[in-house]
């Protein structure tokens, strides 16, 4: 079986992993899902794979992101690995299709929100407690469509003289694809954001630092958690809105989990939640803990089973990730030298009757073959 391993650097770099192996290294979303904080490495059964776990995109160094490619030229690392016996795929510790990786890191923080108090005060009301409460009404579809954004504080040397969540949301939209100052300027005169420094954020969370918003319930909604008082849900700026682009199914999803407990059960566990909200343990962790939630509701991407429990037949699918500990250089059969800088090698270049797909598998073949050394290049 294949294995596939993009990375950065020259043809030492290629000796190095040809002595060594594949090495781990310190990977922190790896803890959350292992629950295990070694270091891991990561390879894919195929050449050419989806978002977060393509080994081509690791050998171009991310030429799509805004930040600076890593030096070298771009090569992909082969291993032809034995799928019988008793140690076969030992290395591999979680098998995680690429499609659910950002769900994880959704469901992360989802949850995190979750459980975090609508207020400072002591006792105060979870916004899961909101979530079940909401899920209880008839009229949930309306509530979603009526939720008023309201800014509740920004940054220093920040301002929005005409506070408006779709024109900051916009603004946040253009700094996180703006490739300079000047970009950032631009789109805060555009957007009405005036800002100190106009640095350029290469990532979503950065944004999130800057201003905190809130959608606050319609008025009219009174609920028990809150003693009647009007809710404020926390709005976090991202490629998705927890509470404004899913209120409705977020609140319906908390529903069905706790649809087979009694209600005295289920308050009692919101109680234990609120006392224990300063414990650093995982969210879905205390969730299980402390309330009668039906894990089996949960979506997998969320729970502890994400990527552990994994055939082989799992290893073997189009779009995954293997996560793994060192992979032994035994198993190495070469190198494709992918690109020279920040282009691809002649060889390489996709053709309309050759795509770059038929041309990695061609060479994986071919060295199979052809490989006696594990430090083998190929180069078309």
């Amino acid at each position: 079986m294949f294995l596939f391993h993009g990375t950065r650097g020259n043809r030492e770099t290629v000796r190095s992993i040809a002595r060594e192996g594949l090495r781990p290294h310190p990977h922190r979303w790896t803890h959350g899902v292992l629950d295990d904080e070694a270091p891991t490495v990561f390879v894919s059964p195929t050449p050419v794979a989806g978002h977060g776990g393509d080994p081509v995109a690791f050998a171009m160094g991310f030429a799509r992101h805004k930040g600076p490619r890593a030096p070298g030229d771009g090569w992909i690392i082969v291993f032809d690995v034995a799928t019988e016996g008793p140690d076969a795929l030992s290395f591999v510790k979680a098998v995680v299709a690429n499609r659910d990786i950002d769900q994880h890191f959704f469901g992360q923080s989802a949850l995190s929100l979750m459980l975090a108090p609508l207020s400072t005060q002591p006792n105060a009301p979870l916004v899961i407690e909101v979530l079940y409460e909401l899920a209880q009404r008839d009229d949930l579809h309306r509530i979603a469509r009526e939720l008023e954004p309201t800014l509740v504080s920004v940054a220093p040397g920040v301002s929005m003289p005409e506070p408006s969540f779709a024109r900051w949301r916009a603004y946040c939209d253009a700094i996180v694809r703006a490739r300079s100052s000047d970009e950032v300027e631009r789109a805060g005169r555009r957007c009405g954001v005036d800002r100190e420094s106009a640095f350029v954020p290469h990532c979503e969370l950065c944004v999130e630092t800057l201003a905190d918003w809130a959608y606050a319930l319609p008025s009219r909604v009174k609920l028990a958690c809150t003693g009647g008082e009007r809710a404020l849900l926390l709005a976090r700026y991202g490629r998705r809105d927890l509470f404004g682009q899913g209120l409705e199914q977020h609140a319906r999803m908390v529903g069905r989990w706790y649809e087979a407990a009694g209600r005295s059960e289920i308050e009692q566990g919101f109680r234990r939640l609120r006392e224990r909200r300063r414990e650093q343990t995982p969210p879905i962790e205390r969730l299980r803990a402390g309330t009668p939630i039906d894990l089996s509701r949960v979506p997998d991407a969320w729970t502890p089973r994400f990527g552990r429990t994994h055939t082989l037949e799992d290893a073997r699918a189009r779009d995954v990730q293997l996560v793994c500990d060192a992979i032994d250089p035994r198993h190495m059969i070469g190198a494709i030298h992918l690109a020279s800088g920040p282009r691809f090698r002649p060889w390489a270049r996709p053709t309309r009757d050759d795509r770059l797909p038929s041309k990695l598998w061609r060479a994986a073949r071919w060295l199979r073959a052809h490989s006696a050394r594990a430090d083998t290049i190929y180069d078309g």
